[in-house]
């Protein structure tokens, strides 16, 4: 929805005693924001400062779920937390830069060597060792461009100009009953209504009925720990042990920051939460939590543990798969296809047009065919999981049911979904 600017009473404010350790949960005028740390100087001081009650004006930007990430907060007498301004270019940037470039000249090696020998062991290890360098240099310039982007962004640029004005006191708030503010010459997008549906409670069977344990959360111990995958790599979790009524669950989220609009799965200590989870198996006596609905901010998780794939984000790496691919194999056809041309004295004629084009097609639509049939195939076997396997029925049905919590509050259907 873009970057929104509000005028908020603060009920809540949550950074110690959290996890992640280093995130902020700030709970105003009905509204749920959430920052790290790390991304601003004297944050802690900042808000050790706040009290319940206390006017903020803040910049944040909505997530998926309804809640937003902020981009500033300021108080009109306690201070205010602001991006660094300082962000500039360095010469660190100059010599990862001269890097991408020297690697991705290997590109013109890895040309030779497989256009004119394709046969010969070592010219084909020699290629394949300089395409590793071409790959290597492209991340490595795309780590530049991204940095490069931010500088001079102007949307970065508007929001410091935004938080200037409002320095200076040059906002008023909106008449209608909405926390957003009008800021002199920026623009504020209004805050879309809910839509209230009716909601009806899922219906679940006996075999995969859920237990609920709800009450205030006490965060006993949080830890990173390798957990060692069946037939796979081992992988750095945060490890979250919490305990509601001398009831104990581990609960597994991964270090990596997420994706797709989204942020990592937060507790308080003392929340009211709702855990759902269920042992898979008698003789286990591990309770795998599978779902946290939490009250105190109206926010969802489900949890999917030992590879099973979240529904939602699979979806989109998988058409981010099937995109990619398609366009992977058009680039490589029409460079084959430049070559070709090219090698037969590049005369750039209506023939050579036309070769090019029936070439193309015709491998474009195949490649896409593909990618396609792939994709069709990779979600079928994901909706067989889903509806054969115990496990991911009750992955599938957790998700659903906290839907129907967060619509039947008034809020959006999203939950976030936490893979580890």
């Amino acid at each position: 929805m873009g970057v929104q600017y509000f005028n908020v009473t603060l009920s809540q404010c949550d950074y110690q005693k959290v996890i992640p350790t280093g995130m902020v949960r700030l709970i105003a005028s009905d509204l749920v924001f959430f920052f790290n740390l790390a991304d601003f100087k004297h944050g802690e001081v900042f808000l050790k400062k706040l009290e319940q009650g206390d006017e903020l004006v803040i910049c944040a930007e909505r997530l998926n779920d309804g809640s937003y990430w902020i981009n500033w907060v300021f108080h009109q007498t306690k201070g205010r937390l602001e991006p660094d301004r300082e962000v500039g270019f360095h010469r660190g940037m100059l010599k990862s830069l001269l890097w991408a470039l020297g690697l991705s000249s290997f590109s013109i090696l890895a040309y030779f060597c497989f256009a004119y020998d394709e046969e010969s062991f070592w010219l084909i290890l020699l290629g394949s060792l300089a395409c590793l360098a071409v790959f290597s240099g492209v991340v490595m310039g795309a780590l530049v461009i991204k940095e490069i982007c931010y500088i001079i962004s102007p949307r970065r640029k508007w929001i410091l100009k935004a938080l200037d004005k409002v320095i200076a006191g040059q906002y008023q708030i909106t008449p209608e009953k909405t926390p957003q503010i009008n800021i002199l010459g920026t623009r504020n997008p209004k805050i879309k209504p809910m839509k209230v549906k009716a909601v009806r409670e899922p219906k679940i069977s006996q075999e995969d009925e859920l237990n609920l344990t709800r009450g205030k959360v006490n965060l006993v111990e949080s830890f990173q720990s390798a957990i060692m995958r069946y037939r796979g790599p081992q992988e750095i979790c945060n490890i979250t042990i919490i305990q509601i009524d001398r009831k104990q669950f581990t609960v597994i989220t991964p270090v990596n920051e997420p994706v797709f609009n989204n942020h990592s799965l937060f507790m308080a200590q003392g929340d009211d939460i709702e855990v759902y989870h269920k042992k898979l198996r008698q003789a286990e006596n591990e309770e795998i939590v599978f779902g946290i609905f939490n009250r105190q901010d109206q926010l969802a998780y489900s949890i999917s543990r030992g590879g099973w794939p979240p529904e939602r984000s699979f979806y989109y790496l998988l058409w981010i798969f099937m995109v990619g691919m398609i366009a992977f194999f058009t680039l490589m056809v029409l460079s084959m296809n430049i070559a070709d041309i090219l090698e037969r004295g590049g005369y750039w004629d209506r023939w050579d047009w036309q070769y090019m084009m029936d070439n193309g097609i015709e491998f474009i639509g195949m490649a896409s065919s593909i990618s396609l049939g792939i994709g069709f195939l990779s979600a079928l076997c994901i909706t067989i999981y889903f509806s054969v396997s115990q496990r991911g029925r009750i992955h599938f049905q957790t998700q659903y049911y906290l839907r129907y919590l967060r619509l039947k509050r008034g809020k959006s259907g999203y939950v976030t979904e936490v893979r580890v």
